[in-house]
C-alpha cells in the first residue's frame, strides 16, 4: 500500500531530521546517537542508511502480499524507534494464510537481549517448531 510506505518513510525521515537539528550532528555524513544497547548498536548512524531504508521499503511493500510462507511479526508496545502500528500494517499486508502478530509490553527497540528476551526466544522457537 502506497500510503503505508509513504507514512513509514515520512516517519523515519521526520525522526532523522529531528536528530539532524540537534547539536550532536557531524558534518561528515553521520549522526551521533546514544545506542540502546552499545554492545550491538553503533554510536553513529550514516545518513546514507536512511536513504537505503527508504529504497528497501520501496521494494518491500509491493511484495508483502506475495509472501506465502508462514510469517511471525513481533513488536513492542512502546518501541522508541519504530511505531507498533507500522508493524501491524505490514502484518496485515503479508499474504500468508498462516501468520501471527505479537505485541510485547517492552519499552525498547531491541527485544532479543536483556530482560524478557527469553519470552521472545520461546515464541520464535514455538513458531518455528510448528513448521519443521
Amino acid at each position: 500500500d502506497l500510503s503505508l510506505k509513504k507514512h513509514l518513510t515520512r516517519d523515519i525521515w521526520n525522526r532523522v531530521t529531528e536528530m539532524i537539528r540537534l547539536p550532536k550532528r557531524r558534518d561528515n555524513g553521520y549522526l551521533e546517537n546514544t545506542p540502546e544497547n552499545p554492545n550491538i548498536s553503533y554510536p553513529r548512524t550514516p545518513l546514507s542508511a536512511v536513504r537505503e531504508m527508504e529504497l528497501f521499503l520501496e521494494q518491500l511493500f509491493p511484495k508483502l502480499p506475495d509472501i506465502a510462507a508462514p510469517s511471525l511479526v513481533i513488536h513492542t508496545a512502546r518501541d522508541p524507534v519504530a511505531l507498533p502500528e507500522h508493524s501491524r500494517q505490514i502484518f496485515e499486508k503479508i499474504g500468508a494464510e498462516d501468520k501471527q502478530y505479537l505485541l510485547f509490553n517492552f519499552d525498547r527497540h531491541g527485544i532479543l537481549h536483556e530482560e524478557g528476551a527469553e519470552r521472545i526466544h520461546r515464541v520464535i522457537g514455538d513458531f518455528v517448531e510448528r513448521f519443521v
